[in-house]
This record gives C-alpha cells, structure tokens and sequence, in this order.
C-alpha cells in the first residue's frame, strides 16, 4: 500500500536538496529503495504521479509540513441532466461577477434601444469588451459601424425582430488586432451585444458555452447532422468552425435548439433563452476550462 507521508517526505526532501523540484525518476528511485520495488513498477503508479504532478517545489515548506497537492479534474462523470442542474447553475451565476454586474449593463442597453448615440454605443461596446473578455481591438471603429448599420440599414428594428441577419451585420466588421497584424471577425461580441438588447432572440456565443454543447454533442448524444458539424473532430475545431464564420450563427442558434429539445428544456417560459446560455457557460468555465483540461490530461496519462 501507498503511504502518502512518504512519498510527500520524499519529494519534499529531494526538492530541499536540490534546490528545484526533482525529477519523477529521481522519486521513483528513491522511493525503490525505500519500499524494495522496482523503479520501473513505481513509475506506473497512478497514485505517485498525482502526488509528483501535485508538488511545487515553493510548497514544501507549507503550515502543515506537506507539499500541496492539487486536486483531481473534475470527473465529467459527473455531469448529469441539464433538467435537474440549470436551476443550481441559475443560482451560482448570481454568485459571479458577471452576475452581479449583469443589471447594470442590462440597464445601459434599455436605456439605449435605437443605437443611433456614438457616444452611448462606444460606453456599451467598451462596458461588454471589459466585462465579457470579447478581444474587441478597436471599439471606436466597431461602435463607429454600428451607428452607421442603425442609421442607414435599420439595426435596432433587426435586433428588435430578432433577425439573425443583425449578427451578421456587426459581426462581419473586422477588428484589427494590432498585437498580432491580423483582422479577425466580431463573431462573439455581435451574439453578446444583440442579445443585451434582445436576450430571448440571441443566443450568447462564446468559447464556454461551445466546449459544453460539444460534449453533450459527443458524448450524450448527436445535436446535429450538418456536415459541418461532422468534420469537427474535437472542440477546439467544433470553436473554430463557428467563431470564423458569422454566416454559421444560424448553425450555432439550430444545435442549442437541439439541446434544448433533447434535455427537455424548449419552454421558453420556463427555461428563457438567458438561462440556458448562463448553464452552458458556467458548465463550460467548470469543467472545460484549459486548466481543467490540463489536469484531466495530466491525471489520463498518469
């Protein structure tokens, strides 16, 4: 049996002589001629990579003498119906600073519906740039679009009516990433700045919610049939595929329908629009963040 004390001692030791974190061979040497087993034997050991993976060698001198050990991933396993969790989801997202600061920006978007004031839609462009981590370069020039897309080719009442031709519109723009020379679309800030003025009508698009609908797509059963749909391998293509595109907005709007009908979530009155997308985000930020995935994959080759 494992004795986690001295496998913590040992890593803590040879870190205090190195002056670094050693190297997992150097545990499982040690560790050998502690416990008179093969090397070779210890290295397979799901258990001591987890403890080895976990230390940091600034750790070692914690308040209760042991190396912190980072936890687990979180086991998709336990992912169960969207049913019986939305409601629970619904009550954390109240607890985010993207909760309590969503009444705010709620009330900048009501208080400007025609989308007419410069002014007004550059603070609503910069407030959901800041508060929603869109990657928006240049908000003069995207808030500077949009005014004209008001004026002269009725936004506002395309918002208003909920036509995904709105997405399209501001989205298609191309912000010009200085940092990296490149023009890229306004995919994600157009589904986020529509559906602030019309929540029912658009679904938020964003990297979370993508990572949860693939999962339920791939694991819990088929969302959609399009062939784009189907020369996605993983998520990070299933992201790309959409976010490079506007014109795959309706596709994006199609597979939350086919969530919302599967998990027996279509009552819009019950389960509006808002509330499904806050579901899929936190489901998304809990379990597929990139520090989740890191662990998962850690923890699956250890």
């Amino acid at each position: 049996m494992i004795k986690k004390e001295e496998v913590h001692t040992v890593i803590a030791s040879l870190a205090t002589a190195l002056g670094k974190k050693p190297t997992l061979m150097a545990v499982c040497q040690k560790l050998s001629i502690l416990w008179k087993v093969k090397v070779e034997e210890l290295a397979k050991q799901h258990y001591i990579k987890q403890l080895y993976y976990g230390f940091k060698s600034s750790d070692r001198d914690t308040q209760d003498g042991e190396p912190r050990i980072i936890t687990p991933p979180l086991s998709l396993d336990e992912i169960g119906k969207p049913l019986n969790e939305i409601g629970v989801y619904s009550d954390k997202w109240k607890d985010t600073r993207y909760g309590k600061q969503e009444e705010h920006i709620r009330k900048l978007f009501e208080d400007d519906p025609s989308n007419t004031n410069l002014q007004k839609i550059f603070i609503k462009t910069c407030v959901l740039n800041t508060c929603y981590s869109t990657n928006i370069q240049s908000p003069v020039v995207i808030a500077n679009h949009i005014e004209k897309l008001s004026k002269h080719e009725g936004l506002a009442e395309l918002i208003r009516s909920g036509e995904i031709s709105a997405i399209k519109k501001i989205g298609l723009k191309s912000d010009y990433d200085e940092a990296r020379d490149i023009k890229k679309s306004c995919f994600s800030f157009a589904s986020k700045y529509c559906h602030h003025h019309n929540g029912d009508a658009y679904p938020i698009y964003d990297r979370f919610v993508c990572e949860s609908l693939w999962f339920f797509h791939k694991e819990r059963g088929s969302l959609s049939n399009d062939k784009r749909i189907q020369k996605c391998t993983d998520a990070d293509k299933f992201h790309k595929m959409l976010q490079d595109n506007c014109e795959n907005y309706e596709l994006f709007c199609e597979i939350i329908k086919a969530f919302r009908k599967q998990y027996d979530l279509a009552d819009k009155e019950k389960y509006p629009t808002e509330k499904v997308d806050k579901y899929l985000w936190l489901l998304g930020k809990q379990y597929f963040s990139q520090k989740q995935k890191k662990k998962r994959k850690m923890f699956e080759t250890a």
